[in-house]
């Protein structure tokens, strides 16, 4: 019986090997022995998506892959392209992804647009009609042997490592400033909110470059799209906006969201944003204002109720220590907490009543967190009162007692 699972074994594994080497081209085979960058291709296509697609070195370089020697392998005559140029990288990769019927074999959902998109780009723009030859092509971001789904992690494309994709070109001044743009970008976005979401928070769905300037038609979001663009993600914010008095800020060629917020170094808001004498308002409003006027009063909204809810939030802590149950009004904290942070978003209405008006329920649960802290507190006294006389009733119920027996022993001592 063993001998006869050895055979089967064995014809096996002969069938897979000559099944797996009838498949392998002379490019696997002759780039496999080569050294450093010359085989490395091999050994990246192999854990690729396209591998996985049976996509071969051929369908981008061209070439007969059944050639014996590198002259005939690399035959002009055989399609033989070699290293595509930018444009030429660009074609190839459309010639697939932009044909429908082919991609829906490997995914029903997939997009063909890719290519289209692209050409609206300032990078599709400035290779396909400009070319520039500096922009980024499909190579450039997804790589070019590497090329994995951009849901997998090692991928160039996944959330995690977008941004390092594009600062390979955004983070380099030299090349940046041909195009007007700083090259600090991307030092700027690893301070930002964002970025503390993404990288410590590991909150995938936390903006990154092609968030906020799309992927394939990448391009520098437009003052009048500013706001639709963060509205994707802070939609109630973007609707408080328009019903502001900002709404026409447009007319003073102001660029909405970022006056406020920056762009890349995006930092989280705080009060400090609407402090008296200080405020981010005075970039746009001089004393005096109305407009200041309205900061003001925010600020004093906002902080007022913060330092209500710190000293809230310390009556209960100190009740839970000393062992009274503190959970009915940790709960109400919390709401008062969820109403605090939509009082910081109705400032975008830039209405002081709409801010008071919302910040007024956080108050109302502040005061009843505030109640059961007193009352709770009130009740540890009491108990502690009760101790303290019930304890000082038994010490003096033992002295008492201490005393009646020294006397009735004196008393037997004088007994005859």
């Amino acid at each position: 019986m063993r001998k006869i699972i050895t055979i089967i074994l064995v014809f096996t594994a002969l069938a897979v090997y000559q099944n797996v080497h009838a498949e392998e081209t002379s490019c696997q085979a002759c780039h496999a022995k080569l050294n450093g960058r010359l085989s490395e291709p091999v050994t990246q296509w192999k854990n690729s998506v396209h591998h996985q697609a049976g996509i071969s070195c051929t369908n981008c370089h061209g070439g007969d892959p059944a050639a014996r020697s590198e002259s005939s392998a690399h035959n002009e005559k055989t399609g033989w392209i070699g290293k595509p140029g930018p444009i030429k990288s660009v074609r190839i990769c459309g010639n697939c992804h932009g044909n429908e019927l082919f991609m829906k074999k490997f995914d029903p959902n997939a997009r063909t647009d890719q290519l289209k998109n692209y050409l609206t780009s300032n990078h599709g723009i400035n290779i396909m009609f400009k070319k520039d030859g500096k922009g980024a092509t499909c190579v450039s971001c997804h790589g070019a042997h590497d090329v994995l789904k951009a849901m997998n992690p090692q991928s160039h494309v996944y959330p995690t490592r977008v941004v390092e994709t594009c600062a390979k070109c955004h983070a380099d001044k030299k090349l940046m400033a041909k195009y007007g743009i700083s090259g600090n970008e991307v030092s700027e976005y690893k301070k930002s909110v964002h970025a503390k979401a993404l990288y410590e928070g590991h909150d995938l769905f936390a903006p990154t470059c092609n968030d906020c300037h799309g992927n394939h038609g990448a391009v520098p979001p437009k003052a009048a799209s500013i706001e639709d663009v963060c509205g994707l993600c802070h939609a109630l914010d973007q609707k408080l906006f328009n019903e502001s008095p900002h709404k026409a800020w447009k007319e003073s060629g102001l660029r909405g969201c970022m006056e406020c917020h920056g762009n890349h170094a995006i930092l989280k808001p705080t009060d400090a944003m609407l402090a008296p004498g200080k405020g981010i308002c005075l970039k746009c409003h001089e004393t005096g204002e109305k407009a200041l006027k309205t900061m003001n009063t925010m600020y004093s909204t906002l902080t007022g109720l913060k330092r209500k809810m710190e000293n809230t939030k310390k009556l209960v802590d100190t009740a839970s220590e000393k062992g009274m149950p503190m959970d009915d009004a940790l709960l109400i904290l919390q709401e008062a907490r969820n109403s605090y942070i939509k009082s910081h978003t109705a400032i975008h209405k830039f209405n002081a009543a709409y801010v008071q008006q919302t910040a007024q329920g956080a108050f109302k649960e502040v005061i009843k967190a505030q109640k059961i802290a007193h009352a709770r507190i009130a009740e540890i006294k009491k108990r502690r009162a009760f101790f303290y006389w019930f304890g000082a009733v038994i010490i003096l119920l033992i002295l008492l007692l201490s005393i009646k027996i020294r006397i009735m022993v004196k008393k037997k001592k004088r007994l005859p």
